[in-house]
């Protein structure tokens, strides 16, 4: 039998176990064979065995003075401990923006199970979870985006947690070492305890996300239409949601900033971080940045694989699983912002131009210094071709002192000395730092994020 466990959510697993064993007592000599000896004792003969505590272990029968079985006893046996549940009442508020999760309570935890035998039959219940401590936090990030879109990045997720036998057994009636976890597995212990253990790897998942004045659904796209519940209820910058086996999990919400240093820029060690860079670069000449592998590189004539740089291109943007892990990719606090005073498109490099929101990278007519428009002083016709000189019908006089970088016209650009028709030039207004995101914030040349964490 495989069991499915989502992640976001404990409810889903379908665990099942062994069957607890009854104390049993002999009060009879084997019948069926001749006696020829002394008369036979029928005093009661005590045979200790397994048993059942009262919560839920395997323990051992005792025998009691004059013959019989006394109460079940776990004293050899690990406890199974049982944590209060947290205080959870569900609130409701905005859930609206970049959450990261800062606590995962599972005091109190019970899991829901359900199994299905071949001929179709269902079964199911909840067991109650002992979850040692302590546990570590996995990365879980979520951004409930306007309009109901979702995105989830999930890492380090691992757990460890024990169940009764006697209750798997009960509810699903299959054994503990039988269930196929898929990426985990689970154990019969000592003292009919099932022990099971899971984790995943690092994942990203896009999603739909609604709600009511206390629930919140999310529905991710790999799982078709099946959502998951919670309850929740944010305050001020936190989020707390509450699933349906008990357990909290706690958010806080995050803003992500900057961009992917560049490939160039990185050390040898953090180079492979995200996507898009590599460790090693081509070196010896123009002829040999092309190459993006060794192996393309060394069979290339006076080229070298040089494993001490970092080459490749990084992406633009930053993804929700690159924050904190991918090198200029940062979580910032909710009170951050972008201040400063931005540096004009004209002297910008291609590459700080296309990142800069109000620039824009293209061809275009460069120079310096204003064009002085009289030049074109009774020639009205050339006059107005020029961007930003005007011409008098009248007295026929050419005015205005435009620059280079308003002529979108080639051969006008040509025709004035100060002026080259460029490939490239960085064209637009800055965008004003106040009126730029935190995550594009470091991004625009003379901008900076105030109040960063």
């Amino acid at each position: 039998m495989r069991v499915v466990l989502s992640w976001v959510t404990f409810v889903g697993w379908a665990l099942a176990v062994l069957a607890a064993l009854v104390p049993s007592c002999s009060t009879s000599p084997s019948a069926g064979v001749p006696y020829t000896g002394a008369a036979p004792d029928f005093t009661e003969v005590c045979h200790a065995s397994s048993c059942t505590c009262p919560d839920g272990r395997r323990g051992q029968s005792q025998c009691i003075d004059g013959g019989g079985v006394g109460p079940c006893s776990c004293e050899g046996c690990p406890p199974f401990t049982r944590y209060a549940p947290p205080d959870f009442a569900p609130c409701g508020g905005e859930p609206f923006g970049t959450w990261r999760l800062r606590k995962l309570n599972t005091n109190g935890v019970s899991l829901s199970l359900s199994t299905q035998s071949i001929d179709g039959t269902t079964s199911s219940g909840q067991c109650p979870a002992d979850v040692p401590k302590p546990m570590s936090i996995p990365d879980l990030r979520i951004d409930l985006q306007d309009g109901g879109d979702m995105d989830i990045h999930s890492a380090g997720i691992s757990l460890t947690l024990r169940i009764t036998e006697s209750c798997l057994s009960e509810k699903v009636g299959v054994r503990c070492d039988r269930l196929d976890l898929g990426f985990g597995k689970c154990s019969s212990e000592d003292c009919g305890i099932c022990n099971c253990s899971t984790g995943s790897t690092a994942g990203d998942e896009h999603g739909t996300w609604s709600r009511t004045p206390t629930a919140l659904t999310l529905q991710v796209d790999s799982f078709r239409a099946v959502g998951t519940d919670f309850s929740y209820c944010v305050h001020d910058d936190t989020m707390d949601l509450g699933d349906l086996s008990g357990a909290v999990f706690t958010y806080e919400r995050v803003q992500g900033s900057g961009t992917p240093a560049a490939c160039g820029v990185r050390s040898p060690t953090d180079c492979a971080i995200g996507k898009g860079c590599h460790v090693g670069a081509c070196v010896g000449g123009t002829d040999c940045t092309s190459a993006q592998a060794e192996s393309s590189c060394t069979n290339r004539q006076g080229c070298t694989w040089d494993t001490n740089q970092c080459s490749g291109v990084a992406p633009a943007t930053c993804t929700l699983a690159d924050y904190d892990i991918v090198p200029g990719c940062k979580f910032v606090g909710i009170l951050a912002k972008c201040t400063g005073t931005p540096t004009p498109c004209g002297p910008k490099v291609q590459a700080d131009c296309a990142a800069s929101p109000g620039c824009k990278a293209g061809p275009g007519c460069a120079g310096d210094g204003p064009l002085n428009c009289s030049k074109y002083n009774d020639l009205c016709s050339s006059c107005t071709m020029t961007a930003g000189c005007a011409c008098s019908a009248i007295t026929g006089d050419c005015t205005g002192a435009p620059t280079c970088a308003q002529q979108t016209d080639q051969n006008v650009c040509r025709s004035w000395s100060q002026c080259t028709w460029s490939p490239f030039v960085c064209k637009g207004e800055s965008t004003p730092c106040e009126m730029i995101s935190v995550a594009q914030c470091t991004a625009a040349t003379g901008c900076q994020i105030q109040g960063a964490m």
